[in-house]
């Protein structure tokens, strides 16, 4: 039995061959088939709760998308268990859950590895442009390393513009005639 790769992230959840770009489309796809509970798998666990291995590594609390800092590589901020994390993505993420279409802003190779000079391991970043029935949203994705699956997971989520026409001219749908 072949599985795509969305089934083998959900089956089996983050791992060493998951790059940081599939755990950002795994969250946004799992969110928009209403999988809240996929989305925090692949958040970073708090990294006062990680084990030195993965049986004894307290999963039930994450990083809070909204509280969460990079700090020298590594989280620091709040912490959220699930029915938390499920009211913030209710509220504040919302346009994640009604995503009727996205795409990834920008070419993420070149300024992702900065021409070969930063480490496998160093925080990711990823704009992503969601439209939802609330109109069309940017998102700012950021991955930290973790060492104990040996992939990136999300650290923080930031919205960063409602009103896409106004950072991205001409990409309204209105006709020529509309002008």
């Amino acid at each position: 039995m072949h599985l795509g790769k969305f089934d083998k992230l959900k089956k089996i959840g983050p791992h060493h061959t998951t790059s940081p770009r599939q755990v950002v489309e795994h969250v946004i796809t799992e969110l928009r088939n209403g999988d809240i509970q996929q989305a925090f798998t692949f958040t970073c666990a708090p990294p006062w709760k990680q084990g030195t291995h993965r049986s004894n590594t307290d999963w039930s609390q994450r990083m809070d998308w909204e509280k969460c800092q990079i700090i020298n590589d590594s989280c620091s901020g709040g912490i959220a268990t699930l029915p938390c994390f499920e009211q913030k993505l209710r509220t504040k993420y919302a346009a994640l859950l009604d995503t009727q279409q996205y795409r990834f802003l920008g070419d993420d190779s070149a300024w992702q590895s900065k021409n070969g000079l930063e480490k496998f391991e160093a925080p990711k970043e990823y704009v992503v442009e969601i439209d939802s029935p609330a109109g069309r949203h940017l998102f700012r994705f950021r991955l930290v390393y973790d060492w104990l699956l040996y992939c990136h997971l999300v650290a923080t989520v930031s919205s960063f513009a409602v009103d896409g026409e106004r950072f991205f001219p001409g990409t309204s749908d209105a006709s020529e005639s509309d002008i």
